[in-house]
């Protein structure tokens, strides 16, 4: 319901797992420990929410399904190392042992139209990201696919697709059930995510905040993150763009967008249909993603890629970020 969309986005923490079944897009209560000590888990939880509230804030940009913002998820820096280790391997820096580039117009997994620049990640060459949706969201490691930069020039575009596994691909990692896609830079027009099924939300559908979301207004804000009006309709298909408004998320250094593609039967959830916007003339987006898989998954690239040698590394950058 609306309440429970508010406290997930406003007043319960980071640690989106917990309140939300990746599989089936409802609330789950929490377990073991925390069932039986709620306080604790809610003094737990109000610490890592006040550890971040001047720098990270989660927004709840649609409800169901369920799309989700995530203010100052990467910082500038960590931005610009993700951004480096793509570099390193275009430029030949790397001793060819690093991120593995792919050019093409298409890509796998998907009949959509590409045009763009992907590099998969070692594990290991991007920490930060890592240690943030594992301590942060909650997701086990080895549940995680291969880290992915993508560089999108002007006039490059990703047309609409799903973000789900084919069925012939489903015995490594099952279905993916989650997506999480970072802004590594601010792009002041197009580039946007846009779903062209769902409507933006607007402050009077938000209107009487949770109880003990009294900060509401300041932090239940849509501008700058939301382009175009509400949609006129939804579920509705159409072969001309132009003549519909869609739910788009801005692209914005640091900023994360997670969403949900599959159902609980790991059926696609058709409601996630989204593009990648043409970028802009003198314009440039540059994003890192991961998917979720609902089961251990098995790295493909780059050769000998593992989450488990990158498990040390996510530790002690866990350590250093104050989050174990």
């Amino acid at each position: 319901d609306i309440e429970h969309a508010l406290q997930v986005a406003n007043v319960i923490p980071l640690r989106l797992q917990t309140h939300f079944d990746l599989h089936g897009h409802e609330r789950r209560s929490m377990d073991g420990a925390q069932q039986s000590n709620p306080r604790a888990a809610a003094s737990s939880a109000n610490s890592i929410r006040n550890m971040y509230r001047d720098s990270m804030e989660i927004k709840m940009m649609h409800q169901s399904p369920p799309v989700l913002v995530i203010e100052n998820f990467l910082t500038p820096q960590e931005c610009q190392e993700i951004e480096a280790v793509a570099m390193a391997a275009e430029n030949g820096h790397d001793g060819g042992s690093g991120a593995v580039q792919v050019e093409s117009a298409t890509f796998a997994m998907s009949q959509s139209t590409r045009t763009s620049t992907s590099w998969f990640a070692h594990f290991y060459q991007v920490p930060q990201l890592v240690a943030k949706i594992h301590y942060l969201l909650g997701i086990p490691l080895e549940h995680m696919e291969e880290p992915q930069i993508v560089r999108y020039k002007t006039g490059q575009e990703f047309s609409w697709h799903y973000d789900e596994v084919p069925a012939a691909q489903l015995a490594n990692g099952g279905q993916r059930v989650a997506t999480i896609l970072v802004y590594l830079n601010t792009v002041e027009e197009g580039g946007g995510t846009v779903f062209r099924d769902l409507r933006a939300p607007t402050k009077s559908e938000f209107a009487a905040p949770a109880a003990g979301c009294d900060d509401f207004e300041e932090e239940c804000t849509f501008d700058n993150v939301i382009t175009g009006p509400r949609a006129s309709s939804t579920g509705s298909s159409t072969n001309n763009d132009q003549d519909q408004d869609f739910l788009t998320v801005q692209p914005k250094q640091g900023r994360a967008c997670i969403f949900f593609p599959a159902l609980a039967d790991g059926k696609p959830d058709d409601r996630t249909l989204h593009k990648g916007e043409v970028v802009a003339e003198n314009q440039e987006k540059r994003i890192v993603q991961m998917w979720i898989h609902e089961n251990p998954y098995a790295p493909v690239l780059p050769p000998g890629n593992s989450q488990m040698a990158a498990r040390e590394l996510v530790g002690e950058m866990g350590h250093e970020l104050g989050f174990v």
